[in-house]
């Protein structure tokens, strides 16, 4: 059996090249979204968007956590969040997870602020808690590529506990004879 060997050497070839190396260059060169976010009182009669789903619910966070315009609604979230979350002190983090201690890149998951220690605080000193009512605005959604500007937080909690709800189920399959 003999390989065949296609020389692209025409001039539509090296185009499409050329063409491809300038659209990875281009995008290499793209700066970093930063968003402006804040935590407002839902209008009279608001509905969200229809178009939020988890993927665009994970990019806000993401957003939300690596810019620094928005780092009031992150603290508010994760305020709003600690019923269903749960928390260890700093030292059994610590020891449980310890390449936070090594500063790791691995802080999306297990994620730790200076300053916000939930576990070694009292839960009631958070009266401003942020209540399901309120919406995050975001200030650039089309640069952020995002379905829409405004996100209730009763929204975007449902969206979080449906997915951590069906990634523990286990379908199963019945036999068939």
């Amino acid at each position: 059996m003999a390989s065949i060997n296609i020389r692209r050497a025409g001039w539509l070839d090296r185009m499409v090249e050329y063409q491809k190396n300038k659209f990875f260059d281009d995008l290499k060169k793209l700066p970093v979204v930063q968003i402006k976010a804040k935590i407002e009182q839902a209008p009279f009669g608001y509905a969200d968007s229809q178009d939020w789903d988890y993927e665009s619910v994970v990019r806000l966070i993401t957003l939300i956590r690596d810019s620094d315009g928005a780092k009031s609604v992150r603290q508010a979230l994760r305020r709003s969040m600690q019923s269903n979350r749960r928390f260890m002190s700093v030292v059994q983090s610590l020891k449980a997870f310890p390449s936070l201690a090594k500063d790791h890149d691995n802080h999306f998951y297990y994620d730790m602020d200076a300053g916000e220690y939930y576990a070694d605080a009292k839960y009631d000193t958070f009266d401003d808690k942020t209540e399901e009512d309120r919406i995050i605005v975001v200030s650039n959604p089309v640069e952020a590529r995002l379905p829409s500007a405004s996100i209730s937080v009763k929204l975007l909690k449902s969206i979080l506990e449906n997915r951590a709800e069906a990634g523990r189920h286990k379908p199963t399959t019945k036999k068939k004879m």
